[in-house]
C-alpha cells in the first residue's frame, strides 16, 4: 500500500474561504514522501496570493479556480479530473488548508489508511469526535470495521443537524466530520455523472 500510495496519492488543498495561508498545509504534505504535487483549489481572487504562499514554501503546485466563491465541488470535480488525467489509479486527498492537524504521523497514517480503502473504490471521509454540539458541519454513525482495520464504513451522514440532534449525537460519541476526504477519480466519475447529468 505504501508503495501505491507514495506513488500516486495526488493532494487537493481547499483553502477555506477567506483563509489564504495554506503553507502549513502544504509543508505537512510536501514533508510526506507519499504525497504527488498538490493540486491547490482557490477563488481567482486569491490565485495570485496562493501562488506566492506555494513559491515561499519552495513548492510546486497546479492551482485549479472555484467557479464561485462557495462553490468548490465543480473545482474538486476538476482537480480530481486532473489527478485522474496525471494517473489512471491517482488517489485524491482532498483537504481543507484551515483543518488543525495536531499530530502530523497520526494524520499521515490515517492517509495511508485512507489510501488503502479508496483503492478498493471507496469514498473516504474523515471523521473526529466533535468537541461540543455544532449545527455547523456534518456528523458520521461509524459503522462496522472494513477487513478488520481501523477504517469503518459509515452507517449514516447527517449533514448539519438542528442543535438538539447534534446534541445527541455528541452523547453518543458519533464522529464530526472534517473536510478532508479520500477517493479514486476515476471511481467517482460515475457517480458524478449520474448525479449531475
Amino acid at each position: 500500500m505504501a508503495d501505491f500510495a507514495r506513488k500516486h496519492a495526488q493532494a487537493i488543498c481547499a483553502p477555506d474561504r477567506g483563509q489564504i495561508d495554506i503553507q502549513q498545509t502544504i509543508e505537512r504534505i510536501s514533508g510526506s514522501n507519499i504525497f504527488a504535487r498538490p493540486i491547490v483549489i482557490t477563488n481567482a481572487e486569491f490565485r495570485f496570493i496562493v501562488a506566492e504562499q506555494l513559491r515561499e514554501c519552495a513548492v510546486e503546485a497546479d492551482i485549479v479556480l472555484e467557479p464561485s466563491r462557495r462553490d468548490s465541488g465543480p473545482a474538486v470535480a476538476a482537480a480530481a479530473a486532473l489527478a485522474a488525467q496525471r494517473h489512471p489509479l491517482a488517489i485524491a486527498l482532498v483537504l481543507a488548508a484551515d483543518n488543525v492537524i495536531r499530530k502530523p504521523e497520526e494524520f499521515i497514517d490515517a492517509c495511508q489508511q485512507g489510501a488503502s480503502a479508496a483503492s478498493d473504490g471507496r469514498i473516504v471521509i474523515f471523521g473526529i469526535p466533535p468537541s461540543g454540539p455544532a449545527t455547523s458541519y456534518g456528523y458520521i454513525r461509524p459503522g462496522q470495521s472494513l477487513n478488520g482495520s481501523a477504517t469503518l464504513a459509515v452507517d449514516a451522514f447527517v449533514e448539519k443537524p438542528d442543535a438538539a440532534t447534534a446534541a445527541s449525537y455528541v452523547a453518543k460519541a458519533i464522529c464530526g466530520t472534517v473536510v478532508i476526504s479520500c477517493f479514486v477519480p476515476t471511481s467517482c466519475f460515475p457517480r458524478s455523472n449520474a448525479l449531475n447529468p
